[in-house]
Formats: C-alpha cells, sequence, structure tokens
C-alpha cells in the first residue's frame, strides 16, 4: 500500500500505540544499520508512514516537526539510495530531534 493511502486510512489513530511502534522499529533500523546493512523494508516503510502521522498530530513539540521532517526527508533519500553512511547520518539526526524533544516535553 502506497504511504499516502496508509495515511488516510490512518486518519483517526491511536497516538500511543503509533509512537511505541516507531521507537520498536527505530531500533531496529539501528541494529541493523550498526550491523552494517539495510533495514528491512517492512520495518522502514512502516516507520516512514509512522512518522508521517506523527507530525500531523498538533500538541507538545511541534516546533520540532520541520526539523524532524527534514532529518526523515534525509532518511528516505538515504533509503531510496541504499546509502548505508547516509542512513547512518540521518538516523543519528533523527535520534538528536528526538531527544531535543523529549527533553523539553517527556
Amino acid at each position: 500500500m502506497e504511504g499516502s493511502a496508509v495515511l488516510q486510512d490512518h486518519a483517526s489513530f491511536d497516538y500511543s500505540e503509533v509512537k511505541k511502534r516507531m521507537k520498536r522499529d527505530f531500533r531496529t533500523i539501528k541494529v541493523a544499520l550498526a550491523a552494517g546493512a539495510l533495514p528491512d523494508v517492512v520495518v522502514v516503510d512502516r516507520f516512514l508512514v509512522d512518522s508521517a502521522l506523527i507530525v500531523r498530530s498538533p500538541g507538545d513539540g511541534d516546533e520540532y516537526y520541520g526539523t524532524y521532517n527534514e532529518a526523515i526527508d534525509s532518511f528516505t533519500k538515504a533509503w531510496k539510495a541504499s546509502d548505508l553512511v547516509e542512513l547512518r547520518a540521518a538516523h543519528q539526526a533523527i535520534t538528536n530531534c528526538v531527544k531535543i524533544c523529549h527533553r523539553m516535553y517527556k
């Protein structure tokens, strides 16, 4: 299913469940990258769809969505290019953004 179709299917979603799934998938991606491998396509696709859902949800951290989206865009480009070096850099950029936001709002 294409990302936009998935987003439409998830017009109403459980924010907490999506965040938990994202955390789990992000760790799975990290493990693959640390092992020098591309992460599983299903995990990456789900993480990217969930990322798009989360930034559509208003609330604490809205001011970080722009930076987060830039990091996600970099991750997506590196993913499409199968570029492990850039994927690791983008993963770290996402990590940094999440840490800053969570430090403020968690």
